[in-house]
């Protein structure tokens, strides 16, 4: 498409780079649209519900407390033939 490649989107070539990713994505994009989401339809509390957790994965990850998540062969499985950034 000859679009360029933007900042955000290389040297994702490490499982704790692209879990950094994710925290900044869940932090600045994810939370902040979640949580406008269930001020508007409360009735869809398990999005925001399930936040935490998943930061907490991806925390883990990056300061390398993470025992048994996404082995470096598996992060997640449909990123294994990653190439972002290359």
């Amino acid at each position: 498409m000859g679009l360029p490649t933007l900042p955000f989107m290389t040297n994702l070539f490490s499982r704790t780079d692209r879990a950094r990713s994710q925290l900044v994505f869940l932090d600045f994009v994810i939370a902040p649209l979640w949580q406008a989401v269930e001020a508007a339809f409360p009735e869809v509390f398990s999005l925001t519900a399930a936040l935490p957790t998943n930061r907490a994965r991806y925390a883990a990850i990056v300061h390398g407390t993470a025992d048994g998540v996404y082995p470096d062969a598996a992060w997640p499985p449909a990123f294994q033939d990653c190439t972002f950034g290359k």
